[in-house]
This record gives structure tokens, C-alpha cells and sequence, in this order.
């Protein structure tokens, strides 16, 4: 059975309204097929909409509602295999989704969760945090758009941030404060090279322009020992966040099995920088490593096995796919300029919010 074959008959499997050696052919092709797996996740994606539907209306914004028609939409609109099951379905969660939305009237933004961070400025002045305001007001929007409450409303008063979250159940707050507490700034560096390295290994000594991080993936022996226990990067870096034109999470086949990672794609001027990053990395005895650093934590180290990337690339690390999901969003958004948390009695938590409240009836 080809993708062809199976892209026809995904909604069926799913379904169920295959045989069960048909279905069964479909599971051995998904396991070796990362597009038509992920064409399954389309497929769930729809069903978890319409499901959706029809809990908890009160809780189902405008927005939201109209962001799942046209995730819906856009799920439908390539598959002809489509035409078969979901016609229907997509209908009834059209015409349910304009129920809901009356019943739910403007009470869809009458209650919700309200979060208040503070802005951790180096310099507590008001003049510095109304310069910064308008950025962390564009990034914090794409991140919550990005989690399903893009009609969040965002206001400043001095170095607080107040985010009214419409519809915002207790369920729905630790997502959305997972993909708020970061910062979010992304770095590749490039890892000294052995003579660096070993030097290091010998005297403990970091040399000026390096930084020491403990390796994620150290060796023992070989020709990558001297990089262990800790590895040597440079400061200055190649490629930062602001070369992010994509980012989605992927499943893949690691060293350690199946494993959650974030896959990137640069832009013209990030995608020259990292060939040429990658170009004299490549040529280096024993080839070179290349650091992925978020908010100064060192994510992964891997070592550059080609000297063009084409200006894409993955994070590895992820806990879990929620966690490769919520980098994605991050590295799309942008970083904050400064991090947010709370100061209490001079001691700054960054991810904490000051306070976490309900608001609405009866709240």
C-alpha cells in the first residue's frame, strides 16, 4: 500500500470503517511514513474540533470558534478522500459553531483568567518600560493567538502586564503560561575546536570569548572525549531567533529511539550564515559541533555531518511533544526583550506571574 493509496483511506481507518487487514496495512505504512503520519494527526486534529463543539459552549470564544472552522477548512480543502466522511461533519460544526456562538454572545468575554506579570528590567524606570511595552505586547499576542485565545486583551501600567484571557477556564492556564514564561532567544554557536578543547580538558581554564555548558550528550572516550563532561562554546553566536521564518514540531528516529524535536527553517540571510557556520565546522578534525542554546540553557549539541544545511535545522531535547509544540511557538513569536515574572522583596522569579486571578459572574 503506497501514500496514495492510504491518504485515500485515512478518514476510514480512523474511523474504523475499514476491515481490519486493511487497517492493519495502514498502521505498518504510518509507522515508516512521516507524511502520512502526519496527515493521521490532521484527522484527529477534526475530530477533537468537533468533539469540541459541542462541550462547555460558554467556553468557546469567537475567535476560537472561527479559528477552528478554518483549521477545519484548511484540514478538508487538499484531501479528495474527504468528500466521503467529513462534508457533514464540517457542516455540523459550522452550523454549531454559529449555535454556540449565540448562545454564548458577548458572555464569551465576560469571564476568564486574568495574569499579571511584571517586566524583570534591569532599570525599574517607566520610561524604559514604555519603550519595551509594544514589543512585549506583539510577542505575547502571537504566542496566545498561537495557543487558541488570540482575542486576549494586554495592558500596561508601569512595569505590570495585566492579560485578560477570554474564556479562559483553570484547564487552559498552564499552557498558556508554559509558552509566556520564556524569553525565548535562540542561539546556534559554534563549540571550540579540539586544540581549544583539550587545552580546557587539561587546565580547567575557559578561555576569553567561550562559555562552559555541560554536554547533553557527553562521551567518556573516543575522539569526542576531550567535550566531555563540558564542552566550550563560543559567545558570540551565528545564527539567533530573528532568522525564524518556521518552526513545527516533529517526531523522529534518534540515537535513543523515537524522540519529540522542533524543526526549523531560516531565512535568506540566516540560511548563508549557517552553510558558512556549517561549511567550517564540517572541515574540522574531528568535525565540529554546533551548541543550540535557548535562554542561555544548552539544548542540544550535534555534531555538523554535512557542510551545506540549506538553511534548515531541528532542536532536539523535548520532554514530550507538548514540549517540542510549545518551542515552536516560541521560535515563531520572537523573543521577549526583557523577561517577565515577580519581584517579591527584590528577589526576581522569571515564568512566575504576580498574581493569577478569574474574572466574570459570580468570580
Amino acid at each position: 500500500m503506497d501514500c496514495r493509496d492510504v491518504d485515500e483511506r485515512l478518514e476510514e481507518a480512523h474511523l474504523e470503517f475499514l476491515p481490519p487487514a486493511e487497517r492493519q496495512e495502514i498502521r505498518e505504512h504510518l509507522e515508516g511514513c512521516a507524511t502520512c503520519r502526519e496527515g493521521m494527526k490532521r484527522v484527529d486534529e477534526v475530530e477533537r474540533l468537533l468533539r469540541r463543539a459541542g462541550e462547555e459552549p460558554v467556553a468557546v470564544s469567537g475567535d476560537e470558534i472561527k479559528a477552528g472552522l478554518e483549521r477545519a477548512r484548511s484540514l478538508a480543502g487538499p484531501r479528495l478522500a474527504w468528500v466521503k466522511v467529513l462534508p457533514l461533519a464540517v457542516a455540523g460544526l459550522f452550523f454549531g459553531a454559529i449555535l454556540l456562538w449565540f448562545l454564548a454572545g458577548p458572555a464569551g468575554k465576560d469571564w476568564g483568567t486574568e495574569l499579571t506579570y511584571r517586566m524583570l528590567l534591569p532599570d525599574s524606570s517607566e520610561s524604559e518600560a514604555g519603550r519595551l511595552a509594544p514589543e512585549v505586547k506583539r510577542v505575547l499576542e502571537r504566542r496566545l493567538k498561537d495557543v487558541g485565545f488570540g482575542s486576549s486583551e494586554i495592558a500596561f501600567e508601569g512595569d505590570l502586564v495585566r492579560i485578560k484571557v477570554p474564556g479562559a477556564a483553570a484547564k487552559d492556564v498552564a499552557p498558556i503560561k508554559r509558552v509566556l514564561k520564556r524569553v525565548g532567544h535562540l542561539q546556534l554557536r559554534p563549540a571550540a575546536d579540539w586544540k581549544i578543547q583539550d587545552q580546557y580538558k587539561s587546565d580547567g581554564l575557559v578561555p576569553e570569548g567561550y562559555e562552559a555548558f555541560e554536554n547533553p550528550h557527553p562521551q567518556s572516550t573516543g575522539e569526542y572525549g576531550p567535550w566531555s563532561p563540558k564542552l566550550l562554546v563560543h559567545k558570540k553566536s551565528v545564527i539567533e531567533g530573528r532568522h525564524i521564518i518556521k518552526a513545527e514540531p516533529q517526531q523522529t528516529m534518534g540515537i535513543r529511539g523515537e524522540e519529540w524535536v522542533t524543526a526549523f527553517e531560516l531565512d535568506a540571510e540566516g540560511a548563508v550564515l549557517f552553510d558558512q557556520a556549517a561549511k567550517e565546522l564540517y572541515y574540522r578534525r574531528p568535525r565540529g559541533i554546533l551548541a543550540i542554546l535557548m535562554d542561555g540553557v544548552l539544548r542540544s549539541a550535534p555534531i555538523v555531518v554535512t557542510e551545506s544545511l540549506h538553511g534548515t535545522g531541528q532542536i532536539s531535547g523535548a520532554k514530550s511533544e507538548e514540549d517540542a509544540k510549545d518551542l515552536a511557538i516560541i521560535l515563531m513569536s520572537g523573543g521577549l526583550p526583557v523577561p517577565l515574572g515577580r519581584e517579591v522583596e527584590g528577589v526576581k522569579s522569571p515564568g512566575e506571574p504576580e498574581s493569577e486571578r478569574p474574572y466574570g459572574p459570580g468570580k
